[in-house]
């Protein structure tokens, strides 16, 4: 795998292809293509791309594609990965972003789809494991040198 399959925005959108076709295989209902197009990505690209109808417009694009191509209610994968991109390229730390919306599709998947919570849930810790979620990078971790102490001393 190359570096750019390895980062971990590469890593948030296939797990939102992974989790939408293990809960939602094809054929998809018009319900559910509706729900997770409207309930779901439409949440995600308000919230990443706020007021920018350029943006947004660029993911809604994505989304209309998708359902000429047979594949409705999938998670607009390129135009969210663009997105998480230019968001590290104004300084975001990628991984921080990342988890971030993984924690954000965690509590619409909760309110949404109850039913699949679970399913989510697996695959997310497989894929971003929660000692990942500090968003951090093990050589960003900070180094302490000596032991902090709150409250009186032990007795020696």
């Amino acid at each position: 795998m190359d570096e750019q399959q390895d980062s971990p925005i590469a890593q948030f959108t296939t797990l939102l292809q992974e989790w939408v076709d293990a809960s939602f295989p094809l054929p998809r209902t018009e319900e559910d293509i509706a729900r997770l197009n409207g309930a779901l990505w439409l949440q995600l690209i308000e919230m990443l791309c706020g007021n920018n109808m350029r943006r947004t417009t660029a993911c809604l694009v994505e989304v209309r594609r998708l359902k000429d191509n047979g594949r409705a209610g999938d998670p607009p994968r390129q135009a969210l990965a663009q997105r998480l991109e230019e968001l590290v390229q104004v300084g975001m730390r990628q991984l921080f972003l990342v988890i971030a919306a993984r924690q954000a599709v965690e509590s619409i998947i909760a309110k949404h789809f109850p039913q699949t919570l679970v399913t989510w849930k697996q695959l997310a810790d497989s894929v971003l494991p929660t000692d990942r979620q500090t968003g951090l990078l093990a050589s960003e971790a900070p180094i302490h040198s000596g032991w902090s102490v709150y409250g009186p001393l032990p007795p020696e």
